[in-house]
Parts: C-alpha cells; sequence; structure tokens
C-alpha cells in the first residue's frame, strides 16, 4: 500500500556527523571575533600611527628656512612647505576619525555580525584619506 510506512522501521537518529556541522558555525563565529578584536587593535594602532607622525613634521622648520634651522635644536627641518605639513597633519585627523568610525562598526560586527559592508567601505575611505594625507607631506 502506498503512503502508509513499514512497521519494522527504525526512527531516524542524528549522526555523528550532524553532530560536528553543528558546531562548525559556532567554531567560525567564535574566529571572526577574534578577528573583530584583532581588527580593531590594528586601527587603534594605524590611528596613532597616523597621527603621531604627522602631527612630528609640523614641529620641524622648512628647509629653506636657514635662520630657523640655525635656532632649532636638533637642527632637523621638513624638507616641503609647512601647509604640506598642516595639511598632512588634517588629513591624518581625519582618517583616523574615518578608522575610527570603522572600529566603532567592528565592534558592532563582534556583537551582531551584521554592518560588514559598512566595515569595508569605513575602512577603504579611511585607507584612502591616509594615503592621501601621506601623498601631501611627501610631494
Amino acid at each position: 500500500m502506498e503512503g502508509t510506512p513499514e512497521p519494522n522501521t527504525a526512527p531516524t537518529t542524528a549522526t555523528d556527523s550532524d553532530a560536528t556541522d553543528a558546531s562548525a558555525p559556532r567554531k567560525t563565529h567564535v574566529l571572526l571575533r577574534i578577528l573583530a578584536v584583532l581588527v580593531i587593535l590594528v586601527l587603534a594602532a594605524v590611528c596613532v600611527g597616523a597621527i603621531g607622525g604627522a602631527s612630528d613634521n609640523t614641529n620641524y622648520p622648512a628647509c629653506s628656512d636657514t635662520a630657523a634651522i640655525a635656532q632649532s635644536v636638533d637642527g632637523k627641518c621638513f624638507d616641503n612647505a609647512k601647509w604640506q605639513a598642516t595639511a598632512g597633519l588634517v588629513g591624518a585627523i581625519a582618517a583616523a576619525a574615518v578608522l575610527a568610525a570603522a572600529g566603532a562598526v567592528a565592534l558592532i560586527m563582534l556583537f551582531s555580525g551584521r554592518r560588514a559592508g559598512l566595515f569595508v567601505r569605513l575602512l577603504g575611505g579611511g585607507l584612502l584619506l591616509l594615503a592621501l594625507s601621506l601623498l601631501v607631506t611627501r610631494i
């Protein structure tokens, strides 16, 4: 007869492979959380380094100003114009702000698992601003 179960069939149970498949997403979730924490730490280090490096340039006189170099304690100078050092500092601060926002979104991703697209856009924008600020100070 069609549609009636056979009386001697045992009910199906979960196999060992099903149990390991259920733990795989959990293990991946933990690894993604660890990765998010590492990304936040790296972004924080990049922000501190960008602002620290750019602010160091503003402390030195321009190399074309020989009188200011003679008065400086260590005799170091900045190769380009003073406005380039200031523009680089402003660009580094803007890049650090965008990267800090990317870090905050990574923190949100850490708990919710969402907003990956926003994180990628903020990360790309921050790195682009950082590259532009470095370009301004080095040309």
